[in-house]
Protein backbone atom coordinates (compact mmCIF):
# COMPACT_ATOMS: atom_id res chain seq x y z
CA UNK A 1 0.00 0.00 0.00
CA UNK A 2 1.28 3.46 -0.84
CA UNK A 3 1.36 6.29 1.68
CA UNK A 4 1.07 10.03 1.45
CA UNK A 5 1.92 12.35 4.33
CA UNK A 6 1.89 9.46 6.77
CA UNK A 7 -1.57 8.20 5.76
CA UNK A 8 -2.33 5.08 3.75
CA UNK A 9 -3.85 5.72 0.33
CA UNK A 10 -7.09 3.99 -0.43
CA UNK A 11 -7.23 2.20 -3.76
CA UNK A 12 -9.46 5.01 -5.05
CA UNK A 13 -6.96 7.65 -3.93
CA UNK A 14 -4.11 5.68 -5.47
CA UNK A 15 -5.96 5.42 -8.79
CA UNK A 16 -6.91 9.12 -8.74
CA UNK A 17 -3.39 10.30 -7.92
CA UNK A 18 -1.75 8.07 -10.50
CA UNK A 19 -4.39 9.01 -13.07
CA UNK A 20 -3.57 12.71 -12.78
CA UNK A 21 0.17 12.04 -12.93
CA UNK A 22 -0.24 9.80 -15.98
CA UNK A 23 -2.59 12.24 -17.73
CA UNK A 24 0.07 14.92 -17.39
CA UNK A 25 2.77 12.60 -18.79
CA UNK A 26 0.82 12.00 -22.01
CA UNK A 27 -0.13 15.66 -22.37
CA UNK A 28 -3.82 15.24 -21.63
CA UNK A 29 -5.51 18.58 -21.06
CA UNK A 30 -7.14 19.16 -17.67
CA UNK A 31 -10.60 19.30 -19.27
CA UNK A 32 -9.93 15.92 -20.91
CA UNK A 33 -8.53 14.28 -17.77
CA UNK A 34 -11.72 12.81 -16.40
CA UNK A 35 -11.71 9.62 -14.36
CA UNK A 36 -15.03 8.12 -13.40
CA UNK A 37 -15.98 5.67 -10.70
CA UNK A 38 -19.59 5.26 -11.80
CA UNK A 39 -21.56 4.85 -14.99
CA UNK A 40 -22.46 8.03 -16.87
CA UNK A 41 -24.75 6.20 -19.33
CA UNK A 42 -22.70 7.53 -22.26
CA UNK A 43 -20.31 4.62 -22.82
CA UNK A 44 -17.42 6.27 -20.99
CA UNK A 45 -15.25 3.64 -19.28
CA UNK A 46 -15.17 3.75 -15.50
CA UNK A 47 -13.55 1.99 -12.59
CA UNK A 48 -15.88 -0.03 -10.39
CA UNK A 49 -14.43 -0.56 -6.90
CA UNK A 50 -16.10 -3.24 -4.83
CA UNK A 51 -16.12 -3.37 -1.03
CA UNK A 52 -14.42 -6.77 -1.34
CA UNK A 53 -11.39 -4.99 -2.82
CA UNK A 54 -12.05 -6.14 -6.37
CA UNK A 55 -11.41 -3.62 -9.13
CA UNK A 56 -13.21 -3.69 -12.47
CA UNK A 57 -12.80 -1.70 -15.68
CA UNK A 58 -16.33 -1.27 -17.07
CA UNK A 59 -17.95 0.12 -20.19
CA UNK A 60 -21.69 0.57 -20.02
CA UNK A 61 -23.91 2.51 -22.38
CA UNK A 62 -27.62 3.17 -22.09
CA UNK A 63 -27.96 0.60 -19.36
CA UNK A 64 -26.17 -2.16 -21.28
CA UNK A 65 -22.81 -3.36 -20.03
CA UNK A 66 -20.58 -4.13 -23.03
CA UNK A 67 -17.38 -4.84 -21.14
CA UNK A 68 -16.29 -5.72 -17.61
CA UNK A 69 -12.68 -6.67 -16.95
CA UNK A 70 -11.45 -7.73 -13.55
CA UNK A 71 -8.22 -5.87 -12.78
CA UNK A 72 -5.37 -7.40 -10.83
CA UNK A 73 -4.32 -4.04 -9.37
CA UNK A 74 -4.80 -0.28 -9.49
CA UNK A 75 -2.07 -0.17 -12.14
CA UNK A 76 -3.97 -2.71 -14.23
CA UNK A 77 -7.14 -0.59 -14.01
CA UNK A 78 -5.17 2.48 -15.05
CA UNK A 79 -3.68 0.58 -17.97
CA UNK A 80 -7.18 -0.15 -19.28
CA UNK A 81 -8.31 3.45 -18.83
CA UNK A 82 -5.21 4.84 -20.53
CA UNK A 83 -5.34 2.27 -23.29
CA UNK A 84 -8.80 3.64 -24.09
CA UNK A 85 -7.73 7.31 -23.72
CA UNK A 86 -4.57 6.90 -25.81
CA UNK A 87 -6.53 5.02 -28.48
CA UNK A 88 -8.85 8.01 -28.76
CA UNK A 89 -5.96 10.51 -28.87
CA UNK A 90 -4.04 8.38 -31.37
CA UNK A 91 -7.12 8.00 -33.55
CA UNK A 92 -7.47 11.78 -33.78
CA UNK A 93 -3.74 12.12 -34.51
CA UNK A 94 -3.89 9.41 -37.18
CA UNK A 95 -6.89 11.03 -38.88
CA UNK A 96 -5.08 14.38 -39.03
CA UNK A 97 -1.86 12.83 -40.36
CA UNK A 98 -3.30 10.13 -42.61
CA UNK A 99 -1.18 8.93 -45.52
CA UNK A 100 -2.77 7.83 -48.77
CA UNK A 101 -2.68 4.09 -49.52
CA UNK A 102 -1.62 3.25 -45.96
CA UNK A 103 -3.77 1.38 -43.45
CA UNK A 104 -4.87 4.05 -40.96
CA UNK A 105 -4.19 1.69 -38.07
CA UNK A 106 -0.44 2.01 -38.69
CA UNK A 107 -0.42 5.64 -37.59
CA UNK A 108 -2.96 5.00 -34.85
CA UNK A 109 -1.03 2.10 -33.29
CA UNK A 110 2.32 3.89 -33.62
CA UNK A 111 1.00 7.02 -31.88
CA UNK A 112 -0.75 5.01 -29.16
CA UNK A 113 2.43 3.08 -28.39
CA UNK A 114 4.40 6.33 -28.26
CA UNK A 115 1.91 7.81 -25.76
CA UNK A 116 1.84 4.69 -23.57
CA UNK A 117 5.65 4.54 -23.70
CA UNK A 118 5.82 7.99 -22.09
CA UNK A 119 4.21 6.44 -19.04
CA UNK A 120 5.43 2.89 -18.82
CA UNK A 121 7.52 0.50 -20.88
CA UNK A 122 5.39 -2.30 -19.44
CA UNK A 123 2.21 -0.65 -20.72
CA UNK A 124 3.75 -0.11 -24.16
CA UNK A 125 4.91 -3.74 -24.35
CA UNK A 126 1.53 -4.99 -23.16
CA UNK A 127 -0.26 -2.96 -25.84
CA UNK A 128 2.23 -4.12 -28.49
CA UNK A 129 1.24 -7.71 -27.69
CA UNK A 130 -2.46 -6.83 -27.97
CA UNK A 131 -1.84 -5.12 -31.31
CA UNK A 132 0.09 -8.16 -32.57
CA UNK A 133 -2.96 -10.32 -31.77
CA UNK A 134 -5.23 -7.87 -33.61
CA UNK A 135 -2.96 -7.89 -36.66
CA UNK A 136 -2.83 -11.69 -36.74
CA UNK A 137 -6.62 -11.66 -37.07
CA UNK A 138 -6.81 -8.62 -39.35
CA UNK A 139 -3.46 -7.80 -40.99
CA UNK A 140 -2.64 -4.35 -42.30
CA UNK A 141 -4.07 -3.58 -45.72
CA UNK A 142 -2.13 -0.72 -47.23
CA UNK A 143 -3.90 -0.94 -50.56
CA UNK A 144 -7.18 0.47 -49.28
CA UNK A 145 -7.51 4.14 -48.48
Amino acid sequence: MKYTIGKPLTVKNEIENNFLYTAERIGLLDVEAILQFQDDGMGTPYIDLKCSGEIFYVIRERGVESSRKKCASADDALYHIFSWITHDLASKYSAAHRKVAMDSRRGLFEEQLKLLGRVSDDWRIRREAEIARILREAPYNDQQS
